[in-house]
């Protein structure tokens, strides 16, 4: 009898533990199936979020792209209005006389300086003297005229410089946000 006591003993031990190691199966089958779905929603999760930076940087650099066309249609708006301004003062400044304004001496100096650049009118070499000076034999100067036209160029520069910047600065507080 002991020895089939021992049988059912060690046959409801083989059954407890095949059940324990069934049921231990189930659960962790349950704990994995549970764990792949969390790994699959983050997946999902972090999909979606970096689809939404692609179609926020898409649209950040859509909108930079228009604003540096907008810029750049305005910058060449005002350059074509400048020149236009530009000759049509030079044109009326051509009409001035050509009396002496500045001396060879003055001329030599301002030759000199840095970021000057003193050319010619059409037609004359630089330091030539103007029409006047030459039929009175005079030293090269600048007529009131040359200033004038010298002055007219150096504006136009000026703006249009002034003007390229203020777009970029446009342009960089739109990037920015402001």
């Amino acid at each position: 009898m002991t020895q089939i006591r021992m049988m059912v003993i060690a046959v409801a031990l083989m059954a407890a533990f095949t059940t324990g190691v069934f049921l231990k199966g189930r659960a962790d089958a349950a704990n994995i199936a549970r764990i792949q779905g969390e790994i699959q929603a983050m997946r999902a999760a972090y999909a979606e979020e970096k689809r939404q930076q692609a179609e926020s940087a898409a649209r950040a650099i859509a909108a930079a792209q228009k604003a540096a066309d907008d810029a750049a249609s305005r910058a060449a708006r005002l350059q074509t209005r400048l020149e236009e301004e530009k000759n049509r003062v030079k044109t009326a400044l051509y009409g001035l006389s050509d009396r002496p304004c500045l001396g060879s001496d003055a001329l030599g100096l301002l030759e000199q300086s840095p970021g000057i650049a003193l050319s010619a009118p059409a037609g004359k070499p630089a330091g030539a003297p103007s029409s006047a000076s030459a039929s009175t034999g005079d030293q090269p100067h600048a007529s009131e005229r040359d200033l004038a036209l010298w002055i007219n160029d150096a504006a136009a520069l000026y703006e249009t410089c002034r003007a390229r910047i203020d777009a970029l600065r446009e342009w960089g507080e739109k990037l920015d946000g402001r």
